[in-house]
């Protein structure tokens, strides 16, 4: 279920609960699924996120709720993301993917969300033949497991992963990928193709194909007008996307 990335899963524990309540009561309310819930609240409330996520850390290790557990480290190490504390972030980070290869199976989205964002981090690195090994993972896992979204957003990492590389012919490849595993499970004229159609555009138009750059960016934009409300699996909104 690739669609809760990141972003959803730090959005976790603001809307039904007050600053001043006891950790126990927090911790119930966040059981009770407050991850969607919650999403309007970030980031203006990213303290007050990372706060009640804090404790439920403890409450989920004490419930022996692996899962739940695993999501608030994922979910903590991405809000430090946010504020700029790269530091917090990579070892979050790297902890969660320890404790989900511990503690969860693969068929868990918490555990490729665990791989997906190590490999983020050594991306941010530098490391990249470790970040696509993960990325590479990650989608297997997708293949296996997840969903049409979730096997786009690694294989478009896999692609800008490439990019950074300088190995254009590779991020073509997966670009492509992707753009035909959203159009089989979006769509063809649906946002999420159209955010594959603007990779595609920008990849031609790094490598001097104008002509191409602007055709992809026209299909683009002409899909987006057609689905101004459809959004983009969440997935997709990367850490390290403009």
């Amino acid at each position: 279920m690739k669609q809760l990335n990141l972003w959803i899963l730090c959005l976790g524990v603001l809307s039904a609960c007050s600053p001043t309540e006891e950790s126990p009561i927090i911790a119930e309310e966040i059981q009770d699924g407050l991850f969607e819930k919650a999403a309007s609240f970030f980031p203006q409330q990213i303290d007050s996120c990372i706060h009640y996520f804090q404790l439920g850390v403890p409450y989920y290790k004490e419930k022996q709720d692996w899962v739940n557990y695993v999501n608030c480290h994922n979910a903590l190490g991405s809000c430090y993301f946010y504020l700029g504390d790269f530091t917090s972030w990579i070892e979050y980070t790297e902890n969660t993917l320890k404790e989900a290869k511990t503690l969860l199976t693969p068929d868990n989205d918490a555990y490729s969300s665990a791989i997906f964002n190590q490999a983020q981090v050594y991306l941010i690195k530098g490391r990249y033949d470790k970040s696509i090994t993960l990325y590479q993972e990650a989608h297997q896992i997708e293949e296996e497991y997840g969903t049409g979204a979730g096997q786009a957003a690694t294989l478009t990492s896999l692609g800008r992963l490439y990019m950074e590389k300088g190995d254009l012919k590779e991020t073509k490849k997966y670009f492509e990928r992707a753009l035909q595993v959203r159009k089989e499970t979006f769509g063809e004229y649906s946002a999420q193709a159209a955010y594959s159609y603007r990779d595609l555009g920008f990849l031609a138009n790094k490598t001097g194909d104008i002509d191409d750059a602007e055709t992809l960016y026209r299909q683009c934009v002409e899909i987006l007008s057609i689905d101004s409300i459809g959004g983009g699996e969440i997935n997709d909104n990367h850490l390290l996307d403009s």
